[in-house]
């Protein structure tokens, strides 16, 4: 691991240490690829290659803030580019969807169609007190 790199322990390890992070302790060696870890000021990391890396969507870990993580930048595979879970709502335009405002908006419905006036949909932030369709 890097040198700074907190175990929780108020020490933080050596350049020869490797943060355990079910015990909270340093130890000598190398922990393997995907084992979370803390960077110095208590950030959320993950072990690559022997050292503790911020962690981001796509590094195939579920970090606090992500509802899915599957390693990959691809949308609607259940998993999409901004680690949330595919579908309507998570602010993704993938697969059927015709927009995803992460909700409704002026310029889409709730169920990610583009929103217009007699679409069946009631749209109140484009002000339409009601819609019962063509």
């Amino acid at each position: 691991m890097q040198q700074g790199v907190d175990c929780n322990d108020n020490n933080p390890c050596n350049g020869a240490e490797s943060c355990d992070t079910l015990q909270h302790t340093c130890k000598v060696g190398t922990k393997k690829d995907g084992v979370a870890c803390n960077l110095a000021g208590g950030a959320s990391g993950l072990c690559k290659s022997g050292q503790c890396a911020r962690a981001t969507c796509g590094d195939a870990h579920v970090d606090s803030g992500e509802q899915c993580d599957d390693g990959n930048m691809v949308n609607n595979d259940g998993c999409d580019n901004n680690c949330t879970t595919s579908g309507c709502g998570n602010g993704v335009t993938a697969g059927t969807e015709q927009c995803d405002s992460m909700g409704e908006s002026v310029s889409c419905d709730i169920n990610c169609t583009v929103a217009t006036c007699g679409d069946n949909t009631l749209n109140t932030t484009r002000g339409e007190q009601c819609d019962n369709g063509p």
